[in-house]
């Protein structure tokens, strides 16, 4: 899932802020406000879930659907790195 804040995009450099998550849905949620509340606009937020059994994925879907790049939910039997 990819996050972006628009303003002063060209002028300042993008940084990547990758999240790796496990049924954390309540904890994620408070971690992005921090993020998002940053003084630092030219942000890429990337979550990565490794196949929560909870609603961390539902949660971020609802919450981010208008300002996602997409949202990607893959099958997998091995660990996120």
């Amino acid at each position: 899932m990819h996050i972006y804040r628009e303003e002063s995009r060209k002028a300042m450099k993008l940084v990547s802020v990758i999240i790796p998550t496990y049924n954390r849905g309540k904890m994620l949620s408070e971690c992005v406000d921090s993020i998002l509340k940053s003084t630092y606009t030219n942000l890429e937020v990337l979550i990565v879930d490794n196949n929560s059994t909870d609603n961390t994925v539902e949660l971020m879907q609802d919450r981010f659907e208008r300002k996602s790049d997409g949202c990607r939910r893959q099958k997998r039997r091995d660990y996120a790195c």
